[in-house]
């Protein structure tokens, strides 16, 4: 019994996504090399599944004269120099190609620079709790500490409480995919407080931008996205329930795929609205290039 479920399972997915496909790349209008430098995503990445349903080829090889467009791609939180992108950045667009550092310290300047607060705190001075996390990106190693420290730890950023409870024994953190000038929607992500940073959600799903934003907030986050050099990736923020002040508090621009316990129903909807801003983004920027 358990097996025909299986099977019955498998073939609806493989039929729900075979229609998908069919449906996104007959809207697509071009069949087009993208270039991934140095580095090139794999199947868990969300952009692989995103190309395979624009019908969009991947290559890691810079000297193919057939290339439509490019990503600077490697998942790292310092990114390495790149001598032969940065030449042929000079005659094709390379999305990414300014966005060299994400760790949180980095995170925070910018944010600051825009926002014109801070998540940062000085731990040898403050008092009270704050959260010690990892500097480097995906670490998921939060933890609540009391200040004021002795020594701060160069490795790790020290930060203030952000009351982003949903309720009194869970939180959300919003996830926003950033493609270009496009957010086509977000992430709701709620975990138990008790798992705060954790990477494991109870349960996510995606939301309208404008239920969860202001037009104000918005202006700000594509600002901020343009100062860090992101064109392409995803970005998280917390909102304060009691200052109602949003903070911009990670940047990822190698995504994986889909967040954890996102909503079955949410699925498809979720890869539908990625691809097609995907593909505005490129032809928008192409089309740019070809009128200049």
């Amino acid at each position: 019994m358990k097996i025909k479920i299986l099977l019955k399972y498998l073939l609806f997915t493989v039929y729900v996504n075979f229609h998908l496909k069919y449906f996104i790349s007959a809207h697509s209008l071009f069949n087009k090399k993208i270039l991934f430098y140095p580095e090139i995503p794999s199947i868990p990445y969300i952009v692989y599944k995103i190309c395979y349903l624009l019908n969009l080829s991947i290559t890691n090889n810079i000297d193919d004269k057939n290339i439509y467009s490019a990503i600077f791609w490697q998942d790292r939180t310092y990114k390495a120099t790149c001598n032969e992108l940065e030449r042929f950045s000079k005659t094709t667009k390379v999305f990414n190609i300014n966005c060299t550092d994400i760790s949180k310290k980095k995170v925070d300047e910018v944010f600051y620079k825009v926002f014109g607060y801070s998540t940062l705190i000085d731990p040898t001075i403050f008092r009270g709790k704050c959260i010690k996390k990892s500097n480097f990106n995906a670490m998921h190693d939060g933890r609540v500490i009391k200040c004021p420290v002795l020594k701060k730890d160069k490795n790790y950023i020290y930060q203030i409480m952000i009351n982003n409870q949903c309720n009194k024994s869970s939180i959300m953190d919003i996830r926003v995919p950033i493609l270009g000038k496009y957010i086509p929607f977000l992430y709701l992500k709620f975990r138990s407080i008790t798992r705060r940073f954790s990477n494991k959600n109870d349960y996510v799903k995606i939301a309208n931008v404008y239920d969860v934003f202001t037009k104000k907030e918005l202006e700000k986050i594509h600002i901020f996205c343009n100062t860090f050099g992101l064109d392409y990736g995803e970005i998280d923020i917390l909102k304060d329930i009691k200052n109602k002040k949003i903070y911009i508090t990670d940047v990822n621009d190698t995504p994986h795929g889909l967040p954890n316990h996102l909503l079955k129903s949410d699925k498809d909807v979720a890869l539908v609205k990625l691809s097609c801003a995907f593909d505005l983004m490129i032809k928008k920027d192409r089309l740019k290039q070809e009128n200049k």
